[in-house]
């Protein structure tokens, strides 16, 4: 009969060899894409499901000139790999639901592990300011122990789900740059169409428009929400040697439309200026522009889906608040090219695509 002393053993090993076993499975699947290997190839379409830790794993590994900072917009709409040529190797650090004041927070951090960036491009997006005024305290988002994430009692499923992944035509992943290709949306799209996406985006959309407070986003001490992130980025950048550029992202025509019809145009310019007025003031040694790609321009007039062509995909947007990395292409060759775009009564390092004067 065994004694008590060697069954306690036995389970304790069990236990043991069991627990290695699992880890061994979840690090060589790696479904957050943390280690980089490719042990287990295709897709990782849980690293969403972390993705702060996976954004933060991929840029520990690479080695870029240029970095963007900001939420989905950002995440599914830039790809480094379309860029010119002076701002290679680029990295993509757009979160999705990520508030901009997390992501300017933590921009010191990330300039410091990554000496060699020389261009930070920074989302500005007027959802992102009408909201709750911000309460401290002010520090950089923590970031996620990997080993935590090993011994998550989800990781053996997300191991799971990526191994059956390989077999999905539009299996999501996350690449070595940071950039989301938009597989997910896709395999949306060939299964519903593109238009009810279109509506539900309007929807919330109209939904975060409607929470607003009647005045642009402060800080405690009232001081402008976007004038905190100007100062913030510009002046980590500085420090560095960066160039930073800020980028009011080009919303569809149909948001655009939404805002005027909400009675929230007044709102919107009046947090333009702000942004404006803030570039303005950054002191004339660091290199700073705002770019405002928004209002109605040829882009951002693209006919969108509509349920009589459930196959048509509109060449610029996923949805009207996601634009495609087609239209990154665009905007970002706009900054860096010889196209006169108007310019900002004010702010001599502020341009705004559209003519129209807020």
């Amino acid at each position: 009969m065994m004694s008590f002393a060697t069954y306690l053993r036995t389970l304790t090993l069990t236990a043991v060899l069991m627990a290695l076993a699992v880890l061994g499975v979840i690090m060589l699947t790696d479904p957050y894409g943390l280690l980089g290997h490719d042990v287990v190839p295709g897709a990782k379409p849980q690293a969403y499901n972390q993705a702060a830790a996976a954004k933060a794993a991929r840029f520990g590994r690479a080695q870029p000139k240029s970095l963007f900072i900001g939420n989905s917009r950002i995440d599914v709409g830039i790809d480094p790999e379309t860029l010119p040529e002076h701002l290679q190797p680029a990295f993509n650090y757009g979160i999705p639901g990520e508030g901009i004041l997390q992501s300017a927070l933590r921009l010191p951090e990330l300039l410091n592990e990554q000496p060699d960036i020389k261009h930070v491009y920074v989302l500005l997006d007027f959802l992102d300011f009408i909201g709750r005024d911000p309460q401290g305290p002010f520090l950089p988002p923590d970031r996620v122990d990997n080993l935590t994430l090993w011994f998550s009692t989800s990781a053996l499923s997300d191991a799971a789900v990526t191994l059956a992944s390989r077999a999905r035509p539009y299996a999501d992943t996350m690449r070595a740059n940071g950039f989301h290709p938009g597989a997910a949306y896709e395999g949306l799209f060939a299964r519903e169409g593109q238009e009810p996406s279109y509506r539900l985006n309007l929807a919330k959309v109209k939904q975060q428009l409607g929470q607003n407070q009647g005045r642009p986003s402060q800080m405690p001490e009232g001081r402008p929400l976007v004038s905190f992130i100007v100062e913030v980025t510009a002046k980590a950048a500085s420090a560095q040697g960066a160039t930073v550029t800020f980028l009011v992202p080009p919303y569809h025509a149909s948001i655009m439309s939404l805002i005027e019809q909400q009675g929230r145009l007044p709102l919107y310019h009046a947090w333009l200026h702000q942004a404006e007025a803030a570039v303005a003031a950054t002191p004339t040694q660091t290199s700073v522009e705002l770019w405002d790609f928004s209002g109605r321009w040829w882009l951002t007039e693209e006919q969108p889906a509509r349920d009589s062509e459930p196959q048509f995909r509109p060449t610029y947007y996923y949805e009207p608040g996601h634009f495609r990395p087609a239209a990154g292409k665009v905007i970002m060759d706009m900054t860096v090219g010889d196209k006169a775009p108007y310019s900002v009564a004010g702010c001599d390092r502020c341009f705004r695509i559209a003519g129209q004067q807020p």
